[in-house]
């Protein structure tokens, strides 16, 4: 059955792009979901990342990713005050809290997940297994 919209956080995204163990894993869910929403937070961090990682490719991924799919949510007041409730409750970092967060208040109505399948309005996983990250 396909996700109506699925939560992506960094993680997930980097194992893809850079061809780690998961990105099967992740290329399946990704797969499985009609509409792709990342926070311009996650957007950020995926970008830092692969200028650390793969300094001589991180143009062409870089424009890979902004040319994808994936509809980037700019973040707001709101959306930041419930990243940092999040933060309070979870050992989340700040891109984490802000997937936690459009998972939950921007999107609870409309069935949106995260990339691990689990329902972010009561769980926040969107991580890559295993990874620990």
């Amino acid at each position: 059955m396909a996700t109506p919209a699925l939560v992506i956080d960094t993680s997930p995204l980097i194992a893809l792009y850079l061809g780690e163990p998961t990105a099967p894993w992740v290329a399946a869910k990704l797969a499985q979901a009609e509409r792709h929403v990342m926070s311009t937070i996650n957007l950020t961090e995926c970008l830092i990342i692969l200028r650390l990682r793969r300094p001589r490719q991180a143009d062409a991924l870089a424009q890979r990713l902004l040319a994808s799919s994936i509809d980037f949510v700019p973040t707001d007041r709101a959306q930041a005050e419930l990243a940092a409730a999040a933060r309070d409750a979870y050992p989340l970092n700040l891109g984490d809290c802000f997937a936690y967060a459009i998972g939950h208040w921007s999107f609870r109505a409309s069935g949106y997940s995260s990339a691990c399948g689990l329902n972010c309005a009561t769980s926040c996983c969107c991580t890559v297994p295993g990874t620990g990250s």
